[in-house]
């Protein structure tokens, strides 16, 4: 547990440990979700989000034989979304851990971008109906895909 506690603290409560000369992390504190706002962009999010990955990365490398890496990335995915946030901004080259309805989530716009209404899916010829089965098929390949990974 201790590279996502280390990641969890570092991350969350950096200020607080500059300022106070006896800091003790809650842990309570650093077990909770921690909400990011992964589709704005205030011109400091993208290198904070990178720079907090990029730090669990190398906490997950350090401690790979000594921790219970299935449950720190379970807290990972869990707690944040910043796999999320890895998986739709960045070139994914790390294996960071993510939920899978996060997964699909990220793969579904992708895929198949356009609903249809009934009357609009009424109105299509032949080849833009192939090619609404060939987006659902694309689609679960790629749900199929993710869910691999877990």
């Amino acid at each position: 547990m201790k590279p996502y506690v280390i990641f969890a603290v570092l991350a969350r409560k950096t200020g607080m440990m500059q300022k106070r000369k006896h800091f003790m992390p809650n842990l309570n504190a650093v077990l909770q979700y921690q909400d990011y706002q992964i589709l704005k962009d205030n011109g400091k999010n993208f290198n904070r989000y990178q720079s907090e990955l990029e730090l669990y990365d190398h906490l997950r490398r350090a401690y790979a034989e000594d921790a219970d890496m299935d449950f720190c990335d379970f807290c990972f995915a869990n707690l944040s979304p910043l796999s999320e946030w890895y998986y739709l901004y960045c070139e994914p080259n790390e294996d960071i851990p993510m939920t899978i309805g996060r997964k699909i989530q990220t793969q579904m716009p992708l895929s198949f971008p356009n609903l249809l209404s009934d009357e609009a899916y009424e109105t299509l010829d032949e080849d833009e109906i192939q090619a609404c089965r060939d987006a659902a098929e694309t689609l679960k390949e790629k749900m199929l895909s993710a869910a691999a990974y877990l």
